[in-house]
């Protein structure tokens, strides 16, 4: 026989209820019958005092009076089932406060707090903002901008001093820093456009030979490569030009590559006042133009300045590979620069402005009359008006022409190409005389060091020559057999064949 279900669960029930009855003392801590005040809170000296939370009140209140029903209702549900004595039940006498009167009470116990102006409250604390921040000459290299020696150092110490000494905006200091390089520069700009105008009157003559030259270099023939060589070289010598004065231009971006290296790197620190040191749409110089118009108008002052033949002003290009180059280096132009800041976009920007201004300025007559400039070649001019060598050329009986024909023949290029005018003249050249004054002393001493290295470059040149020749001569020889050979071969073959008509 299985025991009752009820005898076995009346112990417990005696237990939990002996437990749900027994008087709740009031200093005992109960979760539900006992108010709770916040935690203090450190963060602000206005919330940091103890004091209780109006909100959580009446829910705390509804916990503990539900809690106090839960426990009556339990004792009430055990003791239905199981019978206590009389004796053994106390009498409790719970008070319960209504919801309005603990949160009337708790209110009358919190103070009033008055709101006080930030003002107020930051008045013993100053603060200064990072773009208020004294610069200095150093302050660059203090950021962690160092770059020793170079291009890249030399743009950061003359972008530093103008920046800290004149007290310009960032903006004004990049453009006055781009417009400095392109003065110091300024005479080599005008010796290169002189130089490129001399080369584009020479082309006429150099044309034809250049093309014999292609045609030597495919053949394989270096003799003939290098006589055509020496004959444009002595053209353009005899004209004022010179193929190394053409990349005079490339110092010129050397000093750009330097300045874009170190704005970069300034706008990824970025720099304190370069976040506001713009002005009006690019105002943040550490990001990109927000409308592109520094990168476009980059490229449309790229587009025009290859249309007047770029930075000397004269283009000996053909052209067709003009024409590729005044559409395609602009387009990669804005194709790498749109995302780069706005502080390198303004600088490419500032330095194409000057460059159209002074390519502008330097096809004008009157600019290059007064630094003594080479007139430009007009459009479509063709014939011997293009030529460096001017005059009439005699007929001599004679096929051998002495050194006074030959200087009839050829007269001095110094009237349709003149020189610069003399140091006195010329205000430039008389300051560049000044400055390199100091220097005639280590000139002197260097020139015999100069003189013997020059001495010894003729020589190995003689011995190279010589050397072609004895190649070209053992090469002609050579020639010469094999075509005798064949000749005899071919006399022979004649022979046996009027030989074996008649045998016949």
């Amino acid at each position: 026989m299985l025991p009752s279900r009820g005898l076995r669960w009346s112990g417990q029930a005696i237990g939990i209820g002996r437990r749900r009855l027994e008087p709740v003392s009031a200093s005992t801590r109960q979760f539900s019958s006992t108010v709770q005040q916040n935690a203090p809170i450190r963060g602000s000296p206005l919330l940091s005092q103890n004091r209780p939370s109006l909100v959580r009140l009446p829910s705390k209140f509804q916990l503990s009076t539900s809690n106090i029903l839960m426990r009556n209702g339990a004792a009430v549900r055990f003791a239905s089932s199981t019978p206590l004595p009389a004796s053994a039940i106390p009498t409790t006498s719970t008070t319960l406060n209504t919801p309005t009167d603990a949160v009337g009470a708790s209110a009358s116990s919190v103070d009033v707090v008055t709101p006080t102006s930030l003002d107020d409250f930051s008045a013993g604390y100053p603060v200064e903002s990072l773009g208020d921040v004294p610069h200095y000459l150093g302050y660059f290299k203090d950021l962690g901008l160092d770059y020793g020696w170079g291009p890249t150092a030399g743009m950061e110490w003359m972008l530093e001093h103008i920046h800290v000494l004149a007290g310009t905006p960032w903006w004004l200091s990049i453009a006055i820093t781009s417009f400095v390089v392109r003065a110091a520069l300024f005479k080599l700009y005008v010796t290169a456009a002189d130089n490129g105008a001399r080369m584009a009157a020479t082309a006429p003559l150099t044309a034809p030979i250049t093309a014999k030259m292609k045609d030597a270099q495919a053949r394989g023939d270096n003799t003939a490569v290098f006589q055509y060589y020496s004959e444009i070289t002595a053209i353009q010598k005899k004209a004022g030009a010179s193929m190394l004065k053409s990349f005079v231009p490339a110092i010129g971006g050397i000093a750009t590559f330097g300045s874009f290296k170190f704005l970069r790197a300034a706008s990824a620190l970025p720099v304190p006042e370069m976040e506001t040191g713009g002005i009006l749409w690019f105002y943040n110089l550490t990001m990109p133009d927000p409308y592109f118009l520094l990168p476009i108008a980059t490229a449309g002052m790229l587009h025009w300045l290859l249309r007047r033949g770029g930075e000397t002003g004269v283009s000996n290009l053909s052209p067709g590979m003009m024409s590729g180059m005044m559409w395609g280096i602009p387009a990669i132009s804005l194709l790498f620069t749109w995302w780069l800041p706005a502080s390198v976009q303004l600088q490419f920007f500032v330095t194409g402005a000057l460059s159209f201004a002074q390519v502008t300025v330097m096809r004008e007559t009157w600019f290059r009359k007064f630094f003594g400039m080479v007139p430009l070649p007009k459009p479509g001019q063709q014939g011997p008006a293009l030529s460096p060598y001017t005059g009439t050329i005699k007929r001599s009986p004679s096929p051998v022409l002495t050194q006074e024909e030959l200087n009839a023949r050829f007269q001095s290029t110094s009237s349709s190409f003149p020189r610069p005018p003399e140091a006195s003249k010329n205000p430039l050249q008389k300051m560049l005389n000044m400055a390199l004054k100091p220097l005639e002393p280590v000139k002197a001493a260097a020139k015999p060091v100069i003189t013997s290295a020059r001495n010894m470059q003729k020589d190995q040149n003689k011995k190279r020559d010589k050397k072609d020749a004895q190649k070209y001569e053992a090469k002609r020889v050579k020639e010469v057999q094999k075509e005798r050979e064949a000749r005899a071969e071919a006399e022979r073959q004649r022979r046996a064949e009027r030989k074996a008509n008649k045998e016949n």
